[in-house]
């Protein structure tokens, strides 16, 4: 886990990320301020481009109820590039993913690929992905580079809302691993249907 999450570099993070009760691309969450929680204020994976002693898997992140959906705020500290092949499975890797553990003692598995649930968290012009949406991007304070920092929401479907999620581990895919980056997690936000 991490407290404050910085580049190589140090000299940018995500420290104008809006904090608090916050409506990112029409979803509340709930954004802790590193400099003041008590807790992490967001779940980083070891990997190239983190730094400081983080784990290569986080296990056990609270859910505690039931849902229809799942709204995760995320981002990803990109190292390497991914191109489709020429002929064969074009399907981007998953860089990493989640998985779900149910009261009943089922799971599921929330892939997050490349370019599709996620992207690199520095952008010039942040746009939506296949799967996911530019939640928040703000260049930073006096900076005048053109370059943003951007969060992605990212919702995946309940197949099986009317089983309580207990709980989510979040790990690379065994397929990838590490090498595209390092994933962090800043908040999640499950969604019930209010009606029919």
């Amino acid at each position: 886990m991490a407290q404050d999450w910085r580049t190589p570099e140090g000299g940018r993070d995500l420290a104008h990320l809006p904090v608090g009760q916050q409506q990112l691309a029409g979803v509340t969450y709930a954004l802790r301020d590193f400099k003041t929680s008590p807790v992490p204020s967001c779940v980083m994976l070891a990997g190239p481009g983190a730094k400081g002693p983080l784990p290569g898997e986080v296990k056990g992140l609270k859910i505690g109820g039931k849902a229809d959906a799942l709204f995760f705020l995320h981002t990803l500290n990109r190292v390497r590039d991914w191109r489709p092949p020429q002929d064969g499975d074009r399907t981007p890797p998953a860089v990493f993913r989640y998985l779900l553990h149910y009261a009943d003692g089922g799971t599921a598995e929330v892939p997050v690929r490349y370019g599709e649930g996620v992207d690199h968290w520095i952008a010039v012009e942040p746009a939506g992905l296949k799967n996911a949406a530019v939640a928040w991007a703000a260049p930073w304070p006096g900076d005048a580079s053109g370059q943003q920092a951007v969060v992605y929401q990212m919702q995946w479907n309940n197949p099986r809302p009317q089983v309580e999620i207990v709980s989510m581990d979040l790990g690379y895919d065994p397929a990838a691993g590490s090498q595209y980056g390092a994933p962090v997690l800043l908040a999640i936000t499950a969604g019930t249907q209010t009606g029919e």
